[in-house]
Formats: C-alpha cells, sequence, structure tokens
C-alpha cells in the first residue's frame, strides 16, 4: 500500500516584492492528521506563505497539493484540495449568514446547480460547529465583527476541502470562541472525534465534518493557543524556517528571544505547555 501524500508539500519556495525577498526556500509538508501552528513576528512572512501556497501570490519553487503540483490543478481543483479563510474579514454585501455560507459549497457543485442534500448537511454542520446557527435568517453585514469572523470560519469548514489554511483565525474572537475554535480545528484533523465539542458550547455537534483526517495550518499570534493545541509549529523569521518540530522544541526561550526579541517562561502543565511573556528581551523583531 502506497504511503499517503503530504496534504501540502512545498520545496525550496521563495517569493521576491521587486528588489525584496519575502521568503527564503521554504521547505513545508502539511500530513493528515496534522494541526500545524505557523507563528512569527509581524513581516516574518506567514500571510505571504499561506497565499503562495494556493498559488495567490506569485513564486518559484515547488508546491503540490495532495501529490499533484499546484500548475497542473485548475481553480476547482484546488478549492476541493485546500481551503482558505484570509486575514482580512469583512464581509460587504448583505446577503443572509446562510446564503454566504453556501459559497463554500461552490467547487462541489456544477456551474447554476442548487444545493443537494450533501450540500445542505455541510451548510449545517459548519453553522453549528461555528457556532452561528441562530443567525441564519439575518444579513451577515448586521452582525458583530466576532461574529462576522465566526460565519467566515463557518464558511471555510462548509468547503470540507481536506486541507484547510488559515490566517490568524482568532482575531476578533473572545477567550471562549478562540478555545472552541482550536478545538474544531483538532477533530477537523482528526485528534477529537467526529466533531469534537468545536462551537456548539459543550452540546456536541452533528458528525461528519471530522470522520476523515485532514490537516490544518493556522497562523497564530497566541503562543499558549499554539502550544497548546497544534501538533506541530513552524516558526518563521525574516521569511525562513527558524525551527519547525513540536512545541516542547520550537517554543525555547532561545527561539522566541531570536525571533520575537521577548524573555518567557515555559514550563509544562497538565493541559500541556504554557507560555508566558515576562518582557522584551531587546527591541522588536520584525515591525516594519
Amino acid at each position: 500500500m502506497s504511503a499517503q501524500p503530504f496534504l501540502l508539500e512545498t520545496k525550496a519556495l521563495c517569493v521576491h516584492r521587486g528588489a525584496r525577498q519575502i521568503l527564503r526556500g521554504i521547505d513545508l509538508r502539511i500530513a493528515p492528521g496534522e494541526v500545524v501552528g505557523l507563528i512569527g513576528p509581524n513581516g516574518a512572512g506567514k500571510s505571504t506563505l499561506m497565499r503562495a501556497a494556493l498559488g495567490m501570490q506569485p513564486s518559484s519553487g515547488e508546491i503540490a497539493l495532495a501529490g499533484t503540483p499546484l500548475f497542473a490543478l485548475s481553480t476547482r481543483e484546488r478549492a476541493l484540495r485546500a481551503a482558505f479563510l484570509p486575514q482580512g474579514r469583512e464581509i460587504g454585501w448583505p446577503v443572509s449568514v446562510e446564503a454566504l455560507i453556501a459559497l463554500g459549497r461552490h467547487p462541489h457543485r456544477g456551474p447554476g446547480a442548487p444545493l443537494g442534500p450533501e450540500d445542505q448537511r455541510a451548510i449545517e454542520e459548519a453553522m453549528v460547529l461555528a457556532d452561528v446557527a441562530q443567525f441564519r435568517s439575518r444579513p451577515a453585514v448586521e452582525l458583530s465583527g466576532g461574529e462576522q469572523a465566526r460565519v467566515l470560519i463557518a464558511r471555510a469548514l462548509a468547503q470540507q476541502a481536506p486541507l484547510l489554511l488559515a490566517d490568524e483565525p482568532n482575531s476578533g474572537l473572545d477567550p471562549a470562541h478562540q478555545i472552541a475554535l482550536m478545538e474544531t480545528f483538532s477533530a477537523r484533523a482528526g485528534r477529537g472525534g467526529a466533531s469534537g465539542q468545536g462551537w456548539a458550547r459543550g452540546q456536541g455537534g452533528p458528525k461528519g465534518q471530522g470522520s476523515e483526517a485532514g490537516g490544518v495550518l493556522v497562523s497564530l499570534h497566541d503562543l499558549s493557543l499554539a502550544a497548546r493545541w497544534c501538533t506541530r509549529l513552524v516558526l518563521l523569521s525574516e521569511g525562513s524556517v527558524l525551527a519547525d518540530g513540536p512545541p516542547v522544541e520550537v517554543l525555547s526561550e532561545a527561539n522566541l528571544e531570536r525571533a520575537f526579541g521577548v524573555a518567557a517562561d515555559i514550563f509544562e502543565t497538565e493541559n500541556g505547555l504554557a507560555v508566558i511573556l515576562t518582557g522584551r528581551a531587546r527591541g522588536p523583531a520584525g515591525i516594519e
């Protein structure tokens, strides 16, 4: 039996903007069952890496989704393999929450085809997981910023792609929903049962969303969330990979000082690794 291909693989990935090099020779692999946290200071190249990996940013090097070179995939085929939640999440049109989430099913349907039973199930599951089912009929533009963020997360979940790339998805969420989001990512990667607690606030979500192991690449600024919920961390600094491995190895005092210019206390708890920033070790790192 052949090994299952990586959901995402990049080799010597480079990105330039004019004369400036943003990414330098990035080798990255995401396997089924992984929640990979992408961390690093502002300007390190996290958002650029995600966009380049999906062909949304000109780059050089090699990129493959589920074992197929990116250039050989149509836009629809890419969307069936990977969902993307960008950093900018402003909703600019007054459609209902349910209609907006239904856009995530577009890659699964032919042109002009109506939503089928499988589409409806995916939409319902995503709304429960994102805790937005109660808003289904409301215009999305009338929701708060945090609620809108959850609606767009639901749209990405409804896409049901094996790989999910999420750029700072916790931005604007309250602490309970930040934790619930990471629970959902863990379940999506096949580590938390069929659905995990997800966004259903302890009620349990419908089964199906996490029935097959997927993979998640998520950029995070909260190092404690990254330490607690990610199977692996990739630390970017000045466009290069400074460290790649388990959280306990990547989140060392030396790495945090070098990448972020901060001092930290790092210790194990019964719930996993904890990171407490104690001060600046030197000037801010990576600020542009």
